[in-house]
């Protein structure tokens, strides 16, 4: 089981997202379990957004990185995580989750 780690525009959105809607909540965190038993099961994403995962569900995409991938394949400096050195090859940060007409502008 990987470890997560959200950065706070990932829990803004989440918040937005889940203000009025308790099931879109619970399958957030289902999405979110599911990711950390497999996240290999994602897409991994190209051009602007290279170095980072999508994971779709419904009509919502959850934009990750994998840590020890993110180091291995040199995305360290295009994810931007400030505290890449503290966190083990089995984390996983989260970086966005939107309707996926908005998730990749």
């Amino acid at each position: 089981m990987h470890e997560p780690f959200f950065t706070s525009h990932f829990g803004r959105n989440e918040k937005k997202l889940t203000k009025k809607n308790a099931e879109l909540k619970r399958r957030i965190e289902e999405a979110i379990g599911e990711i950390c038993n497999a996240p290999e099961k994602s897409k991994l994403l190209k051009g602007e957004f290279e170095g980072k995962r999508s994971y779709s569900f419904g009509n919502y995409r959850i934009a990750f990185a994998i840590c020890g991938e993110c180091r291995r394949r040199g995305f360290v400096r295009l994810n931007r995580c400030r505290d890449c050195g503290e966190k083990h090859d089995n984390s996983l940060v989260f970086f966005d989750i939107e309707h996926r007409k908005r998730v990749y502008k």
